[in-house]
This record gives structure tokens, C-alpha cells and sequence, in this order.
């Protein structure tokens, strides 16, 4: 399934998925300390397990998602001014204004030209025209 997220959502269930990882290897190495009678075989044994862990793709595309989402989220503005006057149909974001004229072809206009991608990720095109009328009741 393919589903857009928060870059704080994207940090938050990776570090979720390497903390389970963690989880599996302290609990692995537990019980393995347990069976090993020595403990020079036991510090091999983990050290050995360790720099493979650490070099492994899956924990280093895990580490490099964090550290994306984490810039994303530093480069994210943390409030936004944003309103609309109902009288005039003016849009306002920051401390830029844009008149109806302009968002009222530019929004149709761009909404079509992202249609045909979109059709190709839902699987209800219907349903998906409806979202995307801007005339629509939601």
C-alpha cells in the first residue's frame, strides 16, 4: 500500500522499526550470553554480530530515512499564516496574497495536469474525480 506521510510520521515509525530491532538483537544476545560459557566467546560472538548489524543495507536505509525526515522537518516552516477572504476570494499564505482570478485557473489547470498520475495510484478513478473537483461538497 502506498500512502503519503508526515515527514514526522516517517521518523517516528523508523525509529519505531530500528528501537523493535534493538529489541531483537538485546534479546538475541541475552539469550545466546546465557548458553556461551566463556566470556571471551561471548564478546567475539557480540562484537562480531554487532558490525554486521551496524553494517547491514536494512538499518542503514532505516538511519538514512531518519536523518531525511529529520532535515525535512528542520527545513519545514513551523506555523504558516494562511486565510481566505470570503468577500473578496483573495487566499493569503505568509505574506504573499494571490486574487481568485489567479488560483481559480491555476488550481483546475494543475489538477489536470496531475490527474493521469494519480489515476495510476487509486484504484477508484470515481471516487478520486470527486476529491479532486474543486466544486465538490467535502
Amino acid at each position: 500500500e502506498l500512502s503519503l506521510r508526515s515527514n514526522n510520521d516517517i521518523s517516528r515509525h523508523c525509529n519505531a522499526l530500528l528501537r523493535a530491532l534493538r529489541h531483537g538483537v538485546c534479546s538475541y544476545l541475552n539469550t545466546s550470553s546465557e548458553e556461551m560459557e566463556c566470556d571471551d566467546d561471548f564478546r567475539t560472538h557480540a562484537n562480531n554480530l554487532l558490525s554486521v548489524i551496524s553494517a547491514s543495507y536494512s538499518v542503514d536505509k532505516i538511519c538514512q530515512l531518519i536523518r531525511t525526515a529529520l532535515s525535512i522537518q528542520r527545513k519545514s516552516p513551523s506555523t504558516v499564516f494562511k486565510a481566505f477572504d470570503p468577500v473578496t476570494g483573495r487566499v493569503f499564505v505568509d505574506k504573499y496574497e494571490v486574487p481568485k482570478e489567479i488560483w481559480g485557473r491555476l488550481i483546475p489547470s494543475a489538477l489536470e495536469k496531475i490527474r493521469p498520475a494519480f489515476y495510476k495510484l487509486f484504484r477508484c478513478p470515481e471516487l478520486l474525480d470527486k476529491l479532486l473537483n474543486v466544486k465538490n461538497a467535502f
